[in-house]
């Protein structure tokens, strides 16, 4: 037994890099090129395997043993655990001592002497420390090397002339400084390997038989047998190689003699190493024999001891992972630990890039494929053949991937609705599940080849990278549509207002945080008060907000923050909403032909009005209104309006909703921003005594509401009327609208106290100021109804509120 300093001192030149040593750069690359990069390498290796690198000579060899002498080591040392020590270099020193001890300490030493005897066997007769004569008589018989000299018996040697025993005794004793003799059968000299040799010198073992029909053999024996060879977690290479052989469980391999395995063609000294070694784990040895093992008997006991094997599969599993779950503490040592068992190096590595097992993200088939000098074709052949044979294996093993389901059960716990994907990969690396940052898309494409559940997607919006769930995955389009027809409608708007709107859609909560870090990803975001939460959007292609300063701009070269505020909001679709002063302010400083000076916004280069309101009715009012000191009475206004083509609903609609339109007083109007002379509104203003319009209302014993009006010019014009704030609770939205002969006029629309279009029903019947009208609204039916009439028929109406059908209604 080895003490622990010495033990921890062989451990740490074992894992010493080549480089370490003090070589040459030729040794080095000569080194290198072989795939030798540790000093457990290199010890493995014999002068003959060495000298056949090429680029090797002598004086590498002589400082290759130079530097190993220094630290107590020397070539020809086998370690058949080599390959499993070397994945594990953080094993304790309790279990590289048992690995050590059990399959190095006494294998090492007769591979060792095997070596040695190996390559002394090539040697030339006339190196040896023979004298002349002998030398001479050896060759002279057609004996030039060792292999030759030792196939003969002491007879033939006496019978070569002039050798005599002298001679023999000299050669006897040179051989056995080499632990050889005389009388040697070698087979096949001519092509001998060191495996043929080394099995010769082994001692022979006494062969293990097992009966499979007795009752006496142990179950647990049974089930080993029974396992399949991946099931060893031998290298992929020598799983491939023995499963060409037909070689398919324990039971097949065990019943195979290392010579054997020698003589099948791409099975080498390591593989051989490898399977004695991981047999030996489960106290198994090659070269036993099990009487009755046939494909039937197979077959019956896979069906007969499918539990056992499942028990047996997942205790080995557990055996396997206890060296090394200490130290797969983060997520990619734990992924990369367990891609690099299942296969090839190199395939490994190109599928984890694929996978984005490093964490990077996945890569394209193209990008892996220039890297590593395949085709695209090649590398998808790669990964097709590893992710199944990993995914197998993940799940025939049932490989606990913790630090992977911590990782998922901490994404989708937090993705309640929409998350940002950067402040979760920060979070991993926090709480320690990951080394660096780790790509959600790479931990959800790595969860999915391995068939757990993934609840969530990222979805890249603008170079931003959002979580959701599967089912708010339409959120973020929906938040980018609404934003954008908000912009539309109004020209700006809050956070705190998208928010909302996402949330009367989706019945899901969105904090204004992620609505922020979503619109924030677009180039073309602007802040207009960051506090606030007001934003715009310039590249939304339609805005109305600006389409309103625009107007207002060019029929005023300067105009004041609130007179610009209380142009904007008269538009009917904007709904009286404007921004406020501030706000707006703010904008007009962001748009490129707006200049600010302190509360006075302009247009700078100047806008033309005739340019942009060409082809409007707006341009025939400011047109009219510049040719009359830019103020005028409503009536002057609309006769010279309707002199030039304008229909009299458009001038009532431009005047209450044009934003280059101010009322200066009642039945005063002008361009807004006007310098209007004093005393003009006022000699402009009407005097007239205002009527009472709604001369009564109440409701019918059939439960109908009606109210009675005195028709003014302004209404009959307008056709606009007013409701009670008594029955405004009652009659809103959309009526069918018929005269009291039942004749269909069309729709009337009520909305808040005013209702419209009563002009189409003056334009039919007709209708003279002072007279009454009665409107009856059917609240079931949806349908009102016209009365018009005299003072008398109003009378004969409210006296008549039972049964009013038989009312004379005037055709006037």
């Amino acid at each position: 037994m080895k003490s622990n300093s010495s033990l921890e001192i062989l451990k740490e030149n074992l894992f010493l890099n080549v480089d370490i040593l003090d070589l040459s750069i030729r040794t080095l690359h000569c080194l290198k090129l072989a795939d030798i990069t540790l000093v457990g390498d290199l010890i493995q290796r014999t002068i003959s395997d060495l000298m056949r690198l090429p680029n090797f000579g002598e004086d590498c060899s002589d400082e290759i043993l130079g530097q190993l002498n220094k630290i107590n080591l020397r070539l020809g040392i086998t370690i058949p655990a080599w390959e499993f020590i070397k994945q594990s270099q953080d094993l304790s020193l309790d279990k590289f001592n048992e690995l050590i001890q059990e399959n190095s300490l006494t294998t090492s030493i007769s591979v060792e002497r095997a070596r040695t005897s190996f390559d002394f066997l090539f040697k030339k007769i006339y190196s040896l420390d023979l004298s002349v004569r002998t030398t001479h008589c050896l060759q002279h018989m057609g004996i030039h090397n060792v292999g030759d000299l030792i196939q003969k018996t002491r007879k033939d040697l006496l019978q070569i002339r002039n050798l005599g025993r002298k001679s023999l005794a000299e050669i006897e004793k040179t051989l056995e400084m080499k632990n050889l003799h005389l009388d040697m059968s070698i087979p096949n000299w001519e092509n001998m390997k060191f495996e043929d040799w080394f099995e010769m010198l082994q001692p022979k073992r006494s062969e293990k038989i097992f009966y499979i029909e007795s009752q006496d053999i142990d179950e647990k024996i049974l089930v080993k047998f029974l396992q399949k060879i991946e099931d060893l977690a031998i290298s992929n290479r020598t799983e491939r190689w023995l499963k060409n052989l037909g070689i398919i469980h324990v039971g097949d391999l065990i019943q195979k003699t290392r010579k054997e395995l020698f003589e099948f063609p791409n099975l080498g000294r390591k593989s051989i190493d490898e399977i004695e070694f991981k047999l030996k784990e489960i106290d198994l040895d090659l070269g036993s024999k099990i009487v009755g093992w046939n494909q039937s008997v197979i077959n019956e006991l896979l069906e007969l001891k499918s539990e056992q094997i499942n028990h047996f599969r997942k205790d080995s599993a557990k055996r396997f992972l206890h060296h090394s779950e200490k130290n797969l503490d983060s997520l990619e040592k734990e992924l990369f630990y367990w891609i690099e068992l299942t296969g090839k190096k190199r395939d490994a590595h190109i599928f984890a890039m694929y996978i984005g097992a490093d964490g990077n993200g996945s890569r394209t088939l193209e990008s892996i494929g220039q890297e590593f000098g395949l085709t695209r074709e090649r590398v998808r052949q790669i990964n097709k053949k590893f992710e199944k044979k990993f995914v197998e294996k993940c799940k025939r093993s049932e490989i606990p991937l913790i630090l992977l389901d911590r990782a998922l059960q901490i994404v989708t716990d937090e993705v309640l609705s929409l998350a940002s994907a950067d402040e979760l990969e920060n979070r991993l690396v926090k709480q320690g599940i990951t080394e660096k940052i780790f790509r959600l898309e790479a931990l959800r494409k790595t969860a999915l080849t391995l068939g757990r559940e993934v609840p969530f997607q990222i979805v890249d919006l603008y170079g931003t990278r959002i979580v959701s769930k599967h089912d708010k995955t339409n959120i973020p389009t929906m938040l980018f549509q609404v934003a954008n027809k908000s912009i539309s409608r109004y020209g700006i708007s809050t956070i705190s207002d998208i928010a909302g709107q996402i949330e009367e859609k989706t019945e899901q909560l969105v904090p204004d945080e992620l609505v922020i870090l979503i619109l924030s990803s677009r180039e073309n975001f602007r802040w207009l008060e960051e506090t606030s939460g007001w934003f715009w959007l310039p590249s939304v292609p339609r805005n109305r907000l600006l389409n309103q300063i625009e107007k207002i701009l060019s029929v005023s070269p300067h105009v004041d923050i609130a007179d610009l505020r209380s142009g904007v909001r008269r538009h009917y679709r904007t709904g009286g909403i404007a921004p406020p002063r501030r706000v707006l302010k703010a904008l007009c400083e962001q748009i490129s032909w707006c200049k600010v000076d302190n509360e006075t916004i302009s247009a700078d280069p100047p806008i033309k009005w005739e340019k942009i309101l060409k082809g409007t009715n707006e341009w025939i009012m400011c047109a009219v209104l510049n040719e009359n000191d830019q103020v005028m009475s409503r009536e002057i206004l609309e006769r010279n309006c309707l002199s030039l083509g304008m229909k009299r609903s458009s001038f009532y609609a431009s005047l209450a909703n044009s934003p280059i339109i101010s009322k200066f007083a009642t039945g005063v109007y002008g361009i807004r921003g006007a310098k209007v002379k004093p005393g003009l509104v006022e000699s402009l203003r009407p005097h007239q005594k205002r009527e009472k319009i709604i001369d009564d209302y109440g409701w019918t014993s059939r439960g109908e509401i009606w109210i009675a009006f005195k028709l003014s010019t302004g209404l009959i014009k307008s056709g606009v009327f007013g409701i009670p704030s008594a029955m405004k609770a009652f009659i809103q939205g959309d009526f069918i609208f018929k005269s009291s002969d039942g004749t269909l006029i069309g729709n009337l629309r009520i909305k808040d106290y005013s209702g419209w279009s009563l002009a189409r029903f003056f334009s039919r019947k007709g209708g003279e100021p002072n007279d009454y009208l009665v409107l009856s609204f059917d609240l079931n039916k949806r349908v009102a109804k016209a009365y018009s009439g005299d003072e008398d028929m109003l009378d004969n109406f409210r006296l008549a509120q039972n049964d009013y059908d038989f009312i004379s209604v005037s055709s006037s």
